[in-house]
């Protein structure tokens, strides 16, 4: 089924699981999940910023989200990295050309698997 199972979860940003490719995924709503609790109870429309999954290779976890707005390839050259990870070690850099933030799967999947955000 492609659509999303709602499990109970502590977390306002776990929306629950749906199957691809035979496996049970568990689906991140990835705007509450960047913005604060505070913030995220404040977001109108949820079935909207369900519109797209994309789950993360290779893990048992996949993003929800409003729209993908396309494919982009960037150098290195057009990243600011970030050096040290403070309060959001998934943001990897920002591209200030393109405007948007490059997110580290791998720091995400460590997060989600251990119920924090930092």
């Amino acid at each position: 089924s492609d659509s999303i199972r709602p499990i109970a979860a502590p977390h306002p940003w776990y929306l629950g699981v749906f199957s691809y490719q035979g496996n049970d995924v568990k689906v991140i709503d990835l705007g509450c999940f960047i913005l604060p609790d505070t913030q995220c109870s404040q977001l109108q429309d949820v079935n909207g910023r369900l519109a797209k999954i994309a789950v993360l290779k290779g893990s048992q976890w996949a993003l929800a989200c409003g729209k993908v707005l396309g494919v982009i390839t960037v150098s290195g050259d057009d990243l600011l990295w970030r050096t040290r990870h403070g309060k959001r070690p998934w943001l990897a850099g920002t591209s200030t050309k393109h405007k948007f933030g490059l997110l580290d799967s791998a720091a995400m999947v460590t997060l989600f698997a251990s119920g924090r955000r930092q």
